[in-house]
């Protein structure tokens, strides 16, 4: 009976967040990784499309005032 812990273990029951060599707790674990891939990936979507907008709002503002400085 080894067990090889995720990221936490919600209940005092091992058998919640393991990958066991049996088979016995394959889906929790599966569940917990997925989980914690999920929310790394949507913050790292997040702090790019922030970035994204921020680089293009300042090359926006750069052009409005290059073109207001031609005028």
């Amino acid at each position: 009976m080894r067990y090889f812990y995720i990221v936490y273990n919600r209940n005092t029951d091992a058998s919640a967040t393991c990958i066991q060599f049996g088979n016995q707790c394959p889906y929790s674990a599966i569940v917990e990784v997925v989980v914690v891939v999920l929310v790394v990936v949507v913050v790292v979507v997040v702090v790019v499309v922030v970035v994204v907008v921020v680089v293009v709002v300042e090359v926006v503002v750069v052009v409005v005032e290059v073109v207001v400085v031609v005028v």
